[in-house]
């Protein structure tokens, strides 16, 4: 269907039998990054939920807007990000490193479907301090992205272990 458009569900519950309910279909849009600001005069703050289609564009015109308010140093909260596009995550990682930076790489048995993902991107900065806070639930791309900033030394990572799955299934 299309966005407008009226459904019915029907649900089957034990003891009470089959409940219909009503819904109007519509888009819903989960913002990759649903707050930012300076926390002071010299320091940004990103909360990024994932990494999926578009999240790589909303952070670099974050980070640019607040490299124009004076951002020095950037925290990045990772906590809670559920992932999403390996794809997304080195798109943004290419705002923090430098062109072509290999972010990760998938080798397996059958050696014809192994490929790597680079930056493909000019960086904003590669050089401005980045603190990273994570906890159990950054998951799969966050992980392979705050590992990849903590691997090229771009990043502090703060906070508890990430949930580990930070490969290829």
């Amino acid at each position: 269907g299309k966005d407008g458009d009226s459904i019915y569900i029907t649900i089957k519950r034990p003891y009470i039998g089959n409940i219909k309910v009503g819904m109007v279909r519509n888009t819903i849009i989960d913002k990759a990054v649903p707050t930012y600001f300076m926390e002071n005069d010299s320091t940004g703050y990103i909360k990024l939920y994932h990494f999926l289609y578009e999240s790589s564009n909303s952070v670099r015109s974050k980070v640019t807007e607040l490299k124009e308010k004076g951002m020095k140093s950037l925290v990045l909260d990772l906590r809670g990000n559920y992932g999403g596009l390996v794809k997304e995550a080195a798109s943004t990682l290419s705002i923090f490193l430098p062109l072509n930076s290999l972010v990760c790489s998938v080798r397996g048995k059958d050696s014809t479907k192994n490929y790597s993902y680079n930056t493909l991107e000019k960086p904003v900065d590669t050089l401005m301090p980045i603190t990273v806070l994570t906890d159990r639930k950054t998951i799969s791309s966050g992980e392979i992205f705050a590992g990849c900033l903590k691997d090229y030394k771009r990043a502090t990572i703060i906070g508890d272990t990430t949930y580990g799955k930070g490969f290829m299934q």
